[in-house]
């Protein structure tokens, strides 16, 4: 109740925060904010990165040479030619007759995908306008209208410099890409940290943490559970500094318009840092009051025992309430991180994380968690290769999802088994293969996932089919035995 009283009285002084220092594109997602709360909770905390708040209320940098260290995560050494091509890029994206080139090539470019693709182009516009009916992207305007709207915002003349908004079928379905890349606006962003996600390991890192204490303690093993949440459109409530760099094009009934986004696109560097910058603030004022909680990107993992009932799950709500919109009941949209309802999942002994069941029922009795791939994240990557044999064609972007992907199916296969057989994506993303088409190497790739059990080649090791079978040496999980007296853990095939 007084951390309830203090929540609410703070929202005051953040509404005079976001009034005074906040401009109109920020204030447009984040205004219900309650940055004097998370500012409060920060601080008190003496968080090193509590320059959230200030980010938070005037906008994260999209581009930068270099973006300011935020403190959180580990930093990253860069070398002074790194520095002088970022600014080179940085120089160009800001000359004014540069920029108006880039946008007539890219007007023409819109256009021209468009024709080639009117389906895709359809989808660009269904998801763009999508986001426009929630308040997270600007509605259509003219070139002229934009720039105007862009520069009375930011307080000075500004010539935007936009992304490439395409879609690609993919997982049966069209998936929007903001391509930084070719914009070059990635090109325009040096970083000084990089971080490292979590993995659904998490559960298994508090089980031992759990067994340590009720070891000293002399009491027995509780029984435990994992529950999930997630944050609703979560880079898109995170405002942007820069929104003449988060724009594109839309073609539409034979015409270009054009649209701004005061959020973060998934397509730029820049976002995967700013994002987590405030998705770790929010798990580290959480676990300051006693609630084990991580964070892969926007999927929160929260681990508990299970005499904790939904406790945990509630605490962490209340954090996202309190420093967010609060719980507001209008249908008014909420200008502020919120969870989505939707997508948790209630605290239980057995749940799908990152795509891996997570099975806790084991941890009270016989002190053991145990990591299945899902039969549906198997089949998933199964389809994905073999649509990319029919379509011959993957690109780098493309093979460093589909790695990504790959990485957490076979994690929990006993012995890791099948990175080696990765090679070829990896060589992929980075481009040391410059094709696009699907390779020789790549469809051995495939074969050697695919390939039913038993089958009669001589040289193929004895995990071929790693994601199709499920027992003998290719197990579909592993079972970790935290024991006292086996500290490190003990991984024993499990099938």
């Amino acid at each position: 109740m007084i951390a309830r009283h203090h929540e609410l009285s703070s929202r005051s002084y953040s509404a005079a925060i976001h009034k005074r220092h906040a401009p109109p594109y920020t204030s447009r997602i984040s205004r219900n904010a309650n940055v004097a709360y998370l500012a409060a909770n920060l601080d008190a905390l003496d968080y090193r990165g509590r320059d959230v708040v200030r980010l938070y209320v005037t906008g994260f940098p999209l581009v930068g040479c270099p973006i300011a260290d935020s403190r959180v995560y580990r930093p990253m050494t860069r070398t002074g030619d790194e520095l002088r091509a970022c600014n080179e890029q940085l120089t160009k994206m800001q000359n004014s007759e540069r920029a108006i080139a880039w946008k007539s090539w890219l007007e023409f470019k819109t256009i021209k995908r468009a024709q080639a693709d009117p389906e895709a182009a359809a989808a660009v516009h269904a998801a763009t306008m999508k986001e426009v009916n929630r308040d997270l992207v600007s509605a259509p305007m003219t070139w002229k209208s934009l720039v105007r709207t862009l520069s009375d915002a930011i307080g000075r003349y500004v010539i935007p410099w936009c992304l490439p908004r395409f879609a690609r079928w993919q997982n049966d379905k069209y998936r929007n890409i903001d391509d930084g890349r070719s914009s070059g606006t990635n090109n325009a962003t040096l970083l000084l940290e990089t971080i490292v996600c979590p993995s659904f390991e998490f559960s298994l890192v508090v089980a031992r943490a759990v067994r340590t204490v009720t070891t000293d303690q002399g009491l027995p093993m509780p029984h435990m559970t994992i529950a999930l949440h997630d944050l609703t459109a979560a880079y898109r409530y995170i405002p942007n500094s820069t929104p003449h760099y988060a724009c594109w094009p839309v073609y539409h009934e034979e015409k270009v318009s054009w649209h701004y986004m005061p959020g973060h696109p998934f397509g730029l560097t820049s976002s995967v840092i700013n994002f987590n910058t405030y998705a770790e603030a929010i798990a580290v004022i959480t676990r300051a009051y006693g609630v084990p909680v991580e964070h892969y990107v926007d999927d929160y993992m929260i681990v508990d025992v299970a005499a904790g009932a939904d406790t945990a799950s509630k605490m962490l709500e209340a954090i996202v309430d309190g420093t967010g919109a609060g719980r507001v009941t209008s249908r008014a949209p909420r200008r502020a991180p919120v969870l989505d309802a939707g997508k948790h999942k209630p605290p239980a002994a057995v749940n799908v994380v990152l795509g891996v069941e997570t099975d806790l029922s084991r941890v009270g009795s016989d002190h053991v968690v145990t990591f299945r791939t899902t039969p549906e994240r198997r089949e998933k990557l199964l389809h994905m290769w073999a649509e990319y044999e029919r379509v011959n064609r993957m690109t780098t972007s493309e093979a460093a999802s589909f790695l990504g992907k790959h990485g957490f199916a076979l994690t929990p296969t006993y012995g890791s088994v099948g990175r080696a057989a990765l090679l070829t994506l990896v060589q992929r993303q980075h481009g040391h293969d410059v094709s696009d088409t699907f390779s020789t190497e790549m469809k051995h790739t495939s074969e050697f996932f695919t390939a039913p059990p038993g089958h009669g080649q001589r040289w193929v090791s004895p995990c071929w089919g790693a994601l199709r079978r499920s027992s003998n040496s290719c197990s579909t999980g592993c079972m970790i035995v935290f024991q006292k007296s086996v500290p490190k853990g003990k991984i024993q095939q499990h099938s």
